[in-house]
């Protein structure tokens, strides 16, 4: 079972959603820890949006990492070979899943 809590959360995206524009290798997200006191560790990973996780060729880089309290960090999904196209044919969807 899985609850969604953003308002809740110290870890905050600017988006969840990732639209790779046809040509482009990479995106990149901006992640804030809104914690002022406490730092938090970021783990992200990418799924398809009929939910199934996407190991290769698909990345999120750095997979893990430490988020100091109030900074902000980013993180780059990269390499987009082989993922479904947009029904238009221009891009490609991916979901960014938080932990």
């Amino acid at each position: 079972m899985r609850a969604d809590h953003a308002g809740q959360a110290a870890i905050a995206l600017d988006r969840t959603r990732i639209i790779f524009p046809g040509g482009d290798k990479s995106v990149s997200l901006s992640v804030n820890n809104d914690n002022p006191q406490l730092p938090y560790l970021a783990q992200g990973w990418i799924e398809d949006t009929k939910g199934n996780k996407v190991t290769s060729p698909l990345t999120v880089l750095p997979p893990v990492q430490r988020i100091e309290p109030g900074a902000k960090s980013q993180v780059k999904g990269t390499g987009v070979t082989g993922v479904e196209p947009t029904a238009t044919g221009s891009g490609n969807v991916v979901l960014l899943q938080p932990a």
